[in-house]
This record gives structure tokens, C-alpha cells and sequence, in this order.
């Protein structure tokens, strides 16, 4: 379930449904005041399932702050969120960060979100904040350093991130 950042959520309520007005009110609104990092994903995704490890690192670096979050939202996936927790504990996955799913393949996330910004591949990273993306790519280039930069009152859209090559 998304949440404020500085709660953590318990097992039961990890994976929330989604629609586009819970994202618009669980990861725009909060953006509007804080970084929010946004992890895409599916199920059937390889490469979205080696990086989550690392998202769950990063979100242990900073669970107990309140300038910056990381969620993650189960995209172009027909697995029932009902199914997403058990599937990823089969996968020895234990991520405590927030989760929700979009509903369905095209579901309404995807569609109004992701299709609009070009992102037709995941694992795909946005990082938002006051309405704009602070930075955009795949999760395994993400570090704390560009948390922190992200994290600063005065970062704006357009602020060069260290962004390893």
C-alpha cells in the first residue's frame, strides 16, 4: 500500500490496486512536495526482477527519511495483484517499499503515463517530483548519490544527476 514515506508497510498490505486516480493521489500528489521514485515492473520481466534487489537497497538507505520515497508499480501485467506478493516471494524477493498494480497489459497507468513519455520497455525508473520527471532510465543506474542530489530542497528538473555510464 503506498504510504508516507516514513511508513513502512506491513506484508499484508504491501501491494495495492491501482487506477489512475490512486497513482494520481499516491505518487503525483506527494510529489508535489517530496521526490518520488517511481520503479516500473512486471512479472514476466527478467531484467525488471534482477533489479529490484537493488531498488530494495536503495529504499533501505532511506526508509526513515522524509525528503525522498521509492514505490513500485506493476505494470503491462495480467497477474492479479491478489497473486504479486506470493510471486515474488517464490522469486526469494522481499521488497518492503510500496507497491501497486496497474490493471492489465494496458492498464490505465501505462496508458496515460507511461505511453505519453515514449517508455514502452521495462524496468524503466521515473523520478518525480513538483510535477516534472528529475530523471528517467533504468533502475540499475540509480544510486544514493543521485538520491541525495534529488532529495535537495533546491534540486529542479533540468539539474544535471551523476548518472554512471
Amino acid at each position: 500500500m503506498f504510504g508516507a514515506p516514513e511508513t513502512k508497510p506491513a506484508t499484508t498490505d504491501l501491494i495495492k490496486d491501482g487506477s489512475e486516480i490512486t497513482f494520481m493521489e499516491d505518487v503525483i500528489a506527494p510529489s508535489d512536495t517530496t521526490p518520488v521514485i517511481v520503479d516500473f515492473w512486471a512479472t514476466w520481466c527478467g531484467p525488471c526482477l534482477q533489479a529490484m534487489p537493488h531498488m530494495e537497497s536503495l529504499h533501505q538507505a532511506i526508509k526513515d527519511r522524509k525528503d525522498i520515497t521509492i514505490v513500485g508499480v506493476n505494470v503491462m501485467d495480467e497477474t492479479p495483484s491478489s497473486r504479486l506478493l506470493g510471486f515474488l516471494k517464490s522469486k526469494n524477493i522481499t521488497p518492503t517499499y510500496a507497491m501497486a498494480a496497474d490493471d492489465g497489459r494496458q492498464g490505465p497507468v501505462a496508458k496515460h503515463w507511461l505511453a505519453p513519455l515514449g517508455i514502452n520497455g521495462i524496468p524503466h525508473v521515473l523520478a518525480l517530483r513538483d510535477g516534472a520527471v528529475l530523471w528517467r532510465g533504468h533502475p540499475g543506474k540509480l544510486n544514493l548519490e543521485m538520491l541525495e542530489t534529488m532529495s535537495k530542497p533546491d534540486f529542479k528538473s533540468g539539474t544535471p544527476v551523476v548518472d554512471p555510464a
